[in-house]
């Protein structure tokens, strides 16, 4: 019989896991993260739409679209992060559920060994 106090252990150990991943999916994901990314996009659009080649005079008129386009860039980059750290967070999970498979699968095959 395998050890029932580490493998339940270890299954609250997945379900944090679990449960840091809805959080931080739900209010980084598809609350602010996203929600600054599309702010952001659409920023872009309206400076853009604000532009007209017959107007541009020098660079220096393409920098309100130029500082737009770096907060979209800034956005992603926080919505990369923040998915590295949900697979930092599932990858664990899955490697603890390895563990208890293992530690099943271990006990069953040494009862099996007494017969």
């Amino acid at each position: 019989m395998h050890n029932i106090e580490n493998v339940r252990r270890m299954l609250n150990e997945v379900k944090d896991h679990i449960d840091y991943l809805e959080l931080f999916s739900d209010m980084d994901l598809v609350g602010d993260d996203t929600r600054h990314l599309v702010d952001s996009i659409n920023a872009a659009k309206t400076e853009h739409g604000r532009l007209d080649a017959d107007t541009l005079e020098e660079a220096a008129d393409l920098k309100f679209l130029y500082d737009r386009l770096k907060n979209v860039h800034s956005s992603i980059k926080v919505i990369r992060n923040t998915i590295g750290r949900l697979e930092e967070r599932i990858e664990a999970a899955l490697d603890i559920t390895n563990n208890i498979a293992g530690a099943v699968e271990d006990n069953t095959n040494e009862d099996n060994q007494d017969y």
